[in-house]
């Protein structure tokens, strides 16, 4: 695992737009989802610590922390699954992460978004 962005420097901060799968806002809703998990893509690695994701054009999540893995497995092995999908098994976030991204997207790592709410 190689964790980055503990550092804060002083920058401005940007504004992302993720889309949310509709079963998942109601763990936003609760504040029991506190980690997003993204490949890792261009896109995706633009974000930093202190970035803002809006989710839905609804949720503000500050970003606190992002984690970089290699793959959806070794993520899983690091972090706490409640925080990802409450009341989903490893198991099955792994199948859902694999049928939502494919192995191909998986290959391009995996990020791991620590977020905060909004005020």
């Amino acid at each position: 695992m190689f964790e980055y962005g503990q550092l804060r420097s002083f920058r401005f901060m940007s504004f992302h737009n993720f889309w949310l799968m509709r079963e998942f806002e109601v763990h936003f809703q609760s504040g029991a989802k506190g980690l997003e998990i993204r490949v890792a893509d261009p896109r995706r690695k633009r974000v930093r610590v202190g970035d803002v994701i809006v989710f839905n054009n609804r949720f503000h999540r500050r970003v606190i922390a992002i984690r970089r893995y290699s793959s959806f497995e070794e993520m899983l092995e690091s972090e706490d699954s409640s925080r990802i999908v409450p009341g989903r098994s490893v198991e099955q976030i792994l199948l859902g992460l694999r049928k939502i991204y494919g192995k191909k997207k998986e290959g391009f790592g995996v990020l791991v978004f620590e977020l905060e709410t909004v005020a």
